[in-house]
């Protein structure tokens, strides 16, 4: 005959399974983000050949600085534009509204975003143009590894007892 569960014992296992799956879904949206973020440097090598942008970029540093400025523009108005498509398709409105007015919440997410965003547009178009898709797609890759770097730092400044459980 099977045992029961109390409660508590009830909760803490299905606590498990909730992180278990939260863990292996977070794998899979990082393993997909990375493919599309992949994918994108087929366009974005693409872009560097087009008309106005081929005799742009041949002129000097200043016109190859502009070229790259415009290409970064017109890539991330077209994500926001199939961004907000994509709130509205799946009727998200409601949520976005909520996410601005809480900004206090998410400010740090925001401000990373508006500005880290462009910026890393900006520097993988750069480096496309400069030395190749496969040069920027490795450069990429690089990111996070430097980005990682000082976590436990800043974390070991809020909290000094953090400090060895976030070291390897």
């Amino acid at each position: 005959m099977p045992t029961r569960n109390s409660p508590a014992q009830s909760l803490e296992l299905a606590r498990a399974r909730y992180r278990v799956r939260s863990i292996r879904w977070g794998f899979y949206w990082a393993i997909w983000c990375a493919a599309l973020w992949g994918a994108r440097y087929v366009p974005g090598t693409a872009v560097w050949y087009e008309t106005p942008f081929v005799e742009i970029g041949s002129g000097g540093k200043a016109e190859f600085l502009l070229a790259a400025a415009v290409i970064t523009t017109l890539s991330l108005l077209a994500v926001l534009f199939f961004l907000f498509v994509w709130i509205g398709v799946l009727e998200k409105w409601g949520e976005y509204g909520r996410t601005i007015r809480q900004l206090r919440k998410s400010k740090w997410y925001c401000v990373g975003a508006v500005f880290g965003g462009p910026c890393a547009l900006f520097g993988s178009y750069l480096a496309i143009g400069y030395m190749g898709p496969i040069f920027a797609a490795i450069a990429a890759l690089m990111y996070p590894v430097v980005g990682s770097d000082p976590g436990p730092a800043l974390v070991a400044r809020e909290d000094q007892r953090a400090l060895p459980s976030v070291l390897p």
